[in-house]
């Protein structure tokens, strides 16, 4: 079944975006979740928790809700001006966007007039990485005092 100039395939394809999601309390036995959506129906019904309440024992437990992205994508919005900041390339944030900015857009229309009717000028995500090894790193760097001197080997 096709809607628009698209095809649903490659519609909820393109739409599951380029982030992954990780349960801090499940952890690497739980696979992946490939979007927001996903893993906060996977908090309510596993966990029995809100978005909310979820967030709060998290940060009890010192680790920062938004940290839960071990995959972090971006893309340039076509509907925004250049120069405008990323959105995150993931389907809850897409869909916040759309709403924010573009009251009328819905992500299925954006994704006919900008992605499907250019499929060969279709650009990446702006800017994927692991936000783990970000993560890790910036650790290590916090927790030298004094910083190391940099000297050649």
């Amino acid at each position: 079944m096709t809607s628009g100039l698209g095809d649903d395939a490659a519609f909820s394809s393109w739409s599951d975006g380029g982030c992954r999601y990780r349960c801090p309390v499940c952890g690497p036995r739980q696979e992946d979740f490939r979007h927001s959506v996903h893993f906060w129906k996977h908090v309510a019904e596993s966990h029995g928790l809100s978005p909310k309440d979820f967030a709060r024992r998290q940060r009890q437990g010192q680790r920062h809700p938004n940290n839960l992205m071990v995959v972090k994508a971006t893309m340039a919005c076509e509907e925004c001006p250049p120069g405008a900041p990323f959105v995150v390339f993931d389907y809850g944030k897409m869909v916040a966007h759309l709403i924010a900015k573009h009251e009328n857009l819905t992500l299925r229309q954006y994704y006919d007039k900008h992605v499907a009717k250019n499929r060969s000028n279709l650009r990446p995500p702006s800017n994927t990485y692991v936000v783990g090894v970000l993560m890790h790193l910036f650790s290590l760097q916090q927790r030298r005092s004094p910083p190391l001197p940099m000297t050649p080997a």
